[in-house]
């Protein structure tokens, strides 16, 4: 949580966004960061559309996060979530967000949210939270209510939260190794919490799981769950050798090189040339756009731009982007998901592709409200939102974004 003069912010959220230091808001908690300054914004450029609404995006995020209505559906025939929860990787989203625009204390306050809501032990870390960091947030269906155009059922509470999703072990340690390149050393807690993680990656990645989009069919090999556990191996390695700790380093450096190996035979299809959404299979999924965003693939590599090139060929959509198009069980036919537009400009540009970048980075801005704020999905044939509204990763990983195409801009 961050605190603005008796406000309380939630951040990482469904239904809560991310925090800009703000004008009309006294008594923050950090400084605004200084014109010119890494982390400056306020200006020109990529950014000036971003921070023209976000005074009333701020009270916005605030009002909103009080409410107990839950998002719209993400299709017409159902796809109806309870996402009022703060979510791990989303918290992961913010900390990355705030320390890059010059907010270092927020950032630490939630990193120490999440270790402490899972009680400092790694075997018990969740996915996802209740907003006081309550560990069960059951499901259950309220068939006494009719959802937004009669769409149902109206649910209450995430079954998502107790899944296996492995990508949120490479996301904590991710974060942890980005904070000790801010001038940061883990102490004994949190040295024990992330080395524990570690292990986990090392001794889970052979299992299956539901991934990033918390599949609720038959849990799969993802392909990038499987990268993100190669992220944890890959981060806790180079702690241990940065911070002169204790670690069995070289098991997990073999533990990593067998993974890659297991990624690159197997989540990769020569034959397109291209890698693809689980192992032994040739669909693809909007979440491989990251690979080279976490470090596992250098941006300008070529399999990289195939495959983003191949994402935007067989899951684009007017210029958005859909998260994949295999059956996944789910009713209806859901809409392009906000947060992989974002995550097309982030490669694009890192990637040197700037005039590419610059013009799906526009296209994704089209899909904003009234009052400047994103969806979780947007229905391109409609015009409407979808899903969560607002999105707390859509505006995380807009800012990611815009800040990436300023660098490419450079």
């Amino acid at each position: 949580m961050v605190r603005f003069t008796g406000r309380t912010l939630g951040i990482a959220a469904l239904c809560g966004g991310f925090m800009l230091w703000n004008a009309g808001l006294s008594g923050q908690t950090s400084s605004p960061p200084a014109a010119g300054s890494k982390g400056a914004v306020i200006g020109t450029g990529t950014f000036t559309a971003f921070v023209e609404n976000m005074d009333r995006s701020l009270a916005f995020f605030h009002d909103v996060f009080g409410m107990e209505v839950p998002p719209l559906p993400e299709s017409g025939a159902g796809r109806t979530w309870d996402y009022r929860y703060s979510w791990v990787r989303d918290s992961v989203f913010t900390v990355r967000s705030l320390a890059e625009l010059g907010f270092p204390d927020e950032a630490d306050a939630c990193r120490r949210f999440i270790q402490r809501a899972s009680a400092g032990h790694a075997d018990e870390l969740r996915i996802a939270y209740g907003i006081g960091g309550e560990r069960r947030i059951p499901e259950h269906e309220l068939e006494s209510l009719r959802g937004w155009r009669g769409i149902g059922p109206v649910r209450v509470g995430n079954d998502a939260g107790a899944q296996r999703q492995h990508d949120v072990l490479g996301q904590v340690l991710d974060l942890a190794w980005h904070w000790h390149e801010r001038g940061n050393t883990p102490d004994d807690d949190l040295w024990r919490f992330v080395s524990a993680l570690v292990e986990r990656a090392a001794r889970e990645w052979r299992l299956p799981d539901r991934g990033l989009w918390e599949w609720r069919a038959e849990p799969r090999h993802f392909t990038h769950s499987k990268v993100m556990c190669w992220v944890a191996l890959d981060r806790g390695i180079r702690l241990a050798q940065d911070v002169g700790r204790d670690a069995p380093v070289e098991r997990w450096r073999a533990a990593r090189a067998e993974l890659r190996d297991e990624i690159e035979a197997r989540g990769y299809d020569a034959r397109q040339g291209v890698f693809t959404q689980c192992f032994d299979d040739l669909g693809l999924d909007a979440a491989l756009l990251r690979l080279g965003i976490v470090g596992f693939l250098e941006p300008g590599d070529e399999r990289m731009m195939r495959t983003a090139d191949a994402i935007v060929a067989q899951l684009g959509e007017r210029g958005l982007v859909r998260r994949y198009d295999a059956d996944d069980g789910q009713p209806g036919r859901e809409g392009a998901f906000l947060p992989c537009a974002f995550w097309l400009v982030q490669c694009l540009a890192e990637q040197g592709r700037v005039d590419e970048a610059r013009e799906a980075f526009e296209r994704a801005l089209q899909t904003r409200n009234d009052l400047g704020l994103f969806s979780e999905e947007y229905d391109v044939r409609a015009g409407e939102p979808l899903g969560n509204m607002p999105q707390a990763l859509t505006h995380l990983s807009h800012v990611l974004a815009a800040m990436a195409l300023e660098r490419s801009e450079r």
